[in-house]
């Protein structure tokens, strides 16, 4: 009988240890970030600029953005854009925070376009350009992205002339 008792509590314990699933040794948390995106009007700009007109569609209205281009970290992300109250967002993008811990990302490209591989019609200037003086931060910068905190970025965007790309 002794056996018999010795014998299923060495089944149970090896049926309890071989079961158990390993512990990754790095933790792995995953972080929501979302844009919201201000428009800077374009009659702000300088007057001597007057001639530059901003992407129209055929009924000559101002193109509507469908979609974002965010470079992050060198990764490019493609969230859908959508209109709350009249402004603008980000679909949220999933981002991996190493080792549960909070991490930065840098910006190096915010741009909106019709659709995926089509026209830009919005961007964000890059720092030192001759139109970053027009938004509080120009693409390169980075954001800091917090376990267990969904983060909103603030991103103002230019009406995007190609005719002035240099600029």
């Amino acid at each position: 009988m002794r056996k018999h008792i010795i014998l299923a509590t060495l089944i149970i314990s090896a049926t309890f240890w071989g079961c158990q699933k390993q512990e990754d040794t790095e933790m792995l948390v995953q972080q929501y970030v979302a844009f919201s995106i201000s428009q800077v009007d374009p009659s702000l700009l300088k007057d001597n600029m007057n001639d530059i007109i901003c992407p129209l569609d055929e009924a000559g209205n101002l193109k509507t953005p469908t979609i974002a281009e965010v470079v992050l970290n060198g990764v490019s992300f493609y969230p859908e854009v959508y209109f709350i109250n009249g402004k603008l967002y980000t679909q949220s993008i999933k981002l991996t925070l190493p080792g549960g811990a909070e991490f930065s990302y840098n910006i190096s490209k915010f741009a909106l376009l019709e659709y995926i591989g089509g026209d830009i019609i919005m961007a964000t200037p890059t720092k030192g350009s001759f139109y970053a003086a027009y938004v509080n931060s120009g693409v390169d910068f980075d954001i800091a992205v917090t376990p267990f905190a969904k983060t909103e970025v603030p991103v103002e965007v230019l009406c995007f002339m190609p005719q002035a790309y240099e600029l």
